[in-house]
């Protein structure tokens, strides 16, 4: 019986996947019965809402068929709990009817397995999407637009095998997915006004875009597992977000963009090793900001704008491929680039108001395009930089209050005008 078993589940899986159906979990019962593969999606079109009599049922009637062949749409409570009557998955997506009546998932709680997307859109009237066996979905999460629901959790599910999207749904208050470990493309999450809470322990890698954007009552993100996001990484004018929880994040292969998030005080990035493209950390209210492990920046590196960072400390960071721009952070006072050799491009140092001195820089050999030096109130000594080799392009050191002319020059004396590239403007200093 057992060979037999094992002869049928595999015939059952050929038939499927060559003729287009959908190979799900559930492809074979404790009898040898061949669930939910002997009819096409494009044969269950019609009957996609329907758990009844013309669709879905294709183990005869003996009730063993736990899988829905196509789309599920559902209206009311009453069709959940007909499709619960009889099957515990869908092979295609499950949607909710815009003009429905069900208002809550209670009646869809014996759902596990979802072969598509799961969508949630407009004014359905649902105010809490909540699937508490449900563990497999194959493509997107879909939650857009969606004027009423207020929650959604879905305990068990730990991968999304698409798109993980929330956006513009004014009555959300709760994201729970305390299970999700991956997300297999991007992860949005935009443009919400009651939103305030988000739960995401076990999320461990997104593998496409992330943009958390807009989110106007959040005040805390922790993803405390994420160590790798595959594209970029956007955290932009959230106006209540304190605290955002990154501290296993290892690796971003795209930008990294923290801006314009107002009321943003801790940013816990402890594990990021590398940046591959840019990273911009700009008009926060942050007054310090460590990042212990961050060795290499693959393009630009721009912190400009954060007035109230008073402490920024980069101990291991090696290199910058591009721009390093610390502009306009006026209360800076202690800086910390001891490791740092080499700046691709531009490397620019202004309107730094409390800025003393530059020992920190002593590591730096290359400044692959101009280095700028200006507006530096406090600055009165360069020592840090006599270090450095070579400018490829111009040295400007100007209009540092605290600053002689004579420790401008020297600092073009250790470098040598020789391996300045481009003019070299020492105008405007102390005197």
């Amino acid at each position: 019986m057992e060979f037999q078993n094992l002869v049928v589940a595999s015939l059952c899986l050929v038939v499927a996947c060559s003729e287009g159906k959908t190979c799900g979990p559930y492809t074979i019962d404790l009898e040898g019965v061949c669930v939910g593969t002997a009819q096409s999606e494009d044969d269950s079109g019609e009957g996609g809402d329907d758990s009844g009599d013309d669709g879905g049922d294709d183990s005869g009637d003996d009730g063993e068929d736990e899988l829905f062949v196509g789309d599920l749409d559902i209206s009311t409570h009453a069709e959940m709990a007909e499709f619960c009557a009889t099957y515990t998955a869908v092979s295609g997506s499950v949607r909710f009817a815009q003009d429905g009546e069900a208002t809550h998932t209670e009646d869809l709680a014996c759902l596990e397995s979802i072969g598509r997307d799961l969508v949630l859109q407009g004014d359905a009237p649902l105010e809490r999407l909540e699937l508490p066996a449900l563990v497999y979905l194959g493509d997107d999460l879909t939650v857009d637009e969606a004027s009423t629901v207020q929650r959604v959790s879905l305990p068990l599910l730990e991968e999304v095998g698409d798109d993980l999207a929330f956006s513009n749904c004014d009555a959300l208050e709760e994201i729970d997915l305390p299970a999700l470990q991956v997300a297999s493309d991007d992860f949005r999450l935009l443009y919400h006004d009651a939103l305030t809470t988000v739960t995401l322990p076990e999320l461990e890698v997104i593998w496409g875009y992330t943009h958390i954007w807009g989110n106007s009552k959040l005040e805390e993100l922790d993803m405390p597992s994420l160590a790798h996001a595959d594209v970029d990484l956007v955290v932009k004018e959230n106006g209540a977000l304190v605290t955002l929880g990154l501290e296993a994040l290892g690796y971003v292969r795209g930008d990294i963009q923290i801006v314009e998030n107002i009321a943003m005080e801790v940013v816990n990035l402890d594990s990021l090793e590398e940046a591959d493209l840019g990273f911009t950390l700009s008009r926060l209210p942050v007054t310090q900001l460590d990042l212990p492990s961050l060795r290499t920046v693959g393009t630009g590196f721009d912190l400009s704008g954060s007035d109230g960072l008073e402490t920024l400390s980069m101990p291991v960071l090696e290199q910058v491929g591009l721009d390093l721009d610390l502009a306009e952070l006026e209360s800076l006072s202690t800086l910390d680039l001891s490791s740092l050799s080499t700046v691709g491009r531009t490397f620019k140092l202004g309107q730094n108001r409390g800025l003393s001195e530059l020992d920190t820089l002593s590591a730096l050999r290359v400044v692959g395009g101009d280095l700028v030096i200006e507006g530096n109130h406090e600055l009165a000594d360069l020592q840090g930089l006599h270090g450095v080799e070579q400018v490829g392009m111009g040295l400007s050191i100007t209009d540092n209050r605290a600053l002689s002319t004579e420790a401008a020059l020297e600092l073009v004396a250790a470098i040598g005008e020789d391996n300045i590239g481009g003019e070299i403007d020492t105008s405007g200093n102390g005197g």
